[in-house]
């Protein structure tokens, strides 16, 4: 998908998209507007990817007032936002690359154990510093 398409794809859904529905769409939505290098987009969007989660258990449910309890959907667009937005990872058929970012009001991320080509991946970074560790069980990663 060309960038002005992703670009117009969320410009249009975006503001048409219920803010009584489900979570994962927001999540969408954060990893989209990284993807295009409008951080600040994403950031305003961002806490409404975990706003489903209710106390005292930490429990997803479908929609901000309730629904489906257990949502897994929901917290699968949640770690989707995590891993692809912020951690800018993006798997293909002969290549792993990063693009990450740092979400707001943290200082020191760590992604641990991405399994690709038999490898396990680690990627730390912070504001100055990307690392990537490469536990080699596979297929050599050049």
């Amino acid at each position: 998908m060309s960038e002005q398409m992703r670009y117009n794809d969320l410009e249009y859904y975006y503001p048409r998209t219920d803010p009584n529905g489900p979570a994962m769409t927001y999540s969408m939505h954060v990893v989209g507007f990284l993807e295009l290098g409008m951080d600040d987009k994403a950031t305003s969007i961002w806490p409404r990817a975990w706003a489903n989660i209710k106390a005292p258990f930490d429990v997803w449910t479908e929609t901000p007032t309730g629904g489906a309890v257990n949502f897994i959907t929901g917290a699968g667009g949640f770690l989707q936002a995590v891993l692809f937005g912020y951690g800018g990872i993006r798997l293909e058929d002969t290549f792993l690359s990063f693009d990450p970012k740092l979400p707001p009001k943290v200082t020191y991320f760590k992604i641990r154990q991405v399994y690709y080509l038999g490898n396990d991946v680690d990627v730390s970074y912070n504001q100055t510093t990307v690392i990537v560790s490469v536990f080699s069980n596979g297929t050599p990663l050049y």
